[in-house]
């Protein structure tokens, strides 16, 4: 199966077209080590789904990718500022073919999708003073987020993608 097929197999499903697992294991850990010792701990995904209609088809969602409290995000003014980012993996046949990053914000209220920064004015290469910016979201992204929020029980995605700058491209 093509990687295109395959994510067009995947967004074009709602939740009601997975079967979700309760918590691990998954079988995908990745050992914690510190340094050059390996503490006896591992980090995993906290959510798997297969789809109903092809079991070769699966999601695995939540291992923490990076956690920034800065709040420097376009979405920056929800209420709790603490942003986690975290991998989203599709699995086919048990094979890793795909990994997104997606954001978990406003304390877990909602997960946004990755985006690019995009340059929407015409001014010179070395011009940034005046430049304009745009915060472009793919529909795969798009799609995939508002799947995985569905997938979380988060059903407030649209109005938090409509609150934080980001634009469909």
């Amino acid at each position: 199966m093509e990687l295109s097929k395959l994510r067009e197999t995947v967004t074009e499903t709602n939740d009601e077209y997975w079967h979700q697992l309760v918590v691990g294991p998954y079988y995908h850990d990745r050992p914690f080590v510190e340094g050059d010792n390996y503490t006896g701990t591992s980090h995993s995904h906290y959510n798997r789904a297969v789809l109903h209609s092809d079991v070769n088809v699966s999601l695995e969602w939540g291992y923490e990718h990076e956690t920034n409290e800065d709040g420097d995000y376009p979405w920056s003014d929800f209420p709790d500022k603490k942003v986690r980012s975290m991998f989203v993996d599709v699995f086919y046949a048990g094979s890793l073919v795909d990994r997104n990053v997606l954001y978990v914000v406003d304390g877990h209220r909602a997960i946004l999708p990755n985006y690019r920064t995009v340059r929407t004015d015409d001014g010179g290469p070395f011009e940034f003073d005046n430049a304009t910016w745009e915060h472009r979201v793919s529909k795969w992204e798009f799609l995939l987020a508002q799947l995985i929020n569905q997938l979380s029980g988060n059903s407030e995605f649209e109005s938090y993608f409509a609150r934080s700058g980001l634009v469909r491209a």
